[in-house]
């Protein structure tokens, strides 16, 4: 009786885990998440630092830090 019920274990166990490795994702769930990859460091035009791209903005066609202001500052300095 003992290895019948070790037996019918294992069957549930295993069915169980073949059934989670076919489960599909649902709709709103992500797939896999992309590798992370480098951002492309630009030169703040200027105090002259660099920095990831999402970090700088658009100053009159210049490319600067987020905060002008700090920047201005750091270049007085």
């Amino acid at each position: 009786m003992g290895k019948i019920l070790f037996f019918l274990a294992a069957a549930v166990v295993g069915w169980l885990l073949f059934k989670g490795l076919l489960k599909k994702p649902k709709a709103g769930e992500p797939r896999d998440a992309p590798p992370n990859r480098p951002e492309q460091m630009v030169k703040c035009d200027l105090c002259g630092v660099f920095m990831p791209e999402s970090d700088s903005a658009q100053l009159d066609g210049k490319r600067t830090c987020r905060t002008p202001q700090r920047c201005l500052h750091r270049q007085s300095a």
